[in-house]
């Protein structure tokens, strides 16, 4: 979670526990592989990130800004 340049205050753990979703004042939105430490997919939103969440079956990842901007990311599932 070295990748963001402000502190990490945002985290999920997918359900299945294998990746990590960690989300930052500085905008940055990474997904890790929580065995390897490997950056899987980055975003970048222009207001700090507020919230990070998998779905209940870890095919998708919402992700909101402080500016009122919400993603969602279909995450592929192995």
């Amino acid at each position: 979670l070295t990748a963001h340049a402000k502190s990490v205050d945002r985290l999920a753990v997918s359900p299945d526990g294998r990746r990590v979703a960690s989300g930052s004042d500085d905008g940055t939105l990474f997904v890790t592989d929580a065995r390897t430490g490997r950056t899987l997919f980055r975003d970048v939103y222009k207001k700090g990130v507020s919230a990070v969440g998998w779905s209940r079956d870890g095919t998708a990842l919402a992700c909101a800004d402080f500016g009122g901007d919400l993603r969602v990311y279909p995450v592929p599932v192995r």
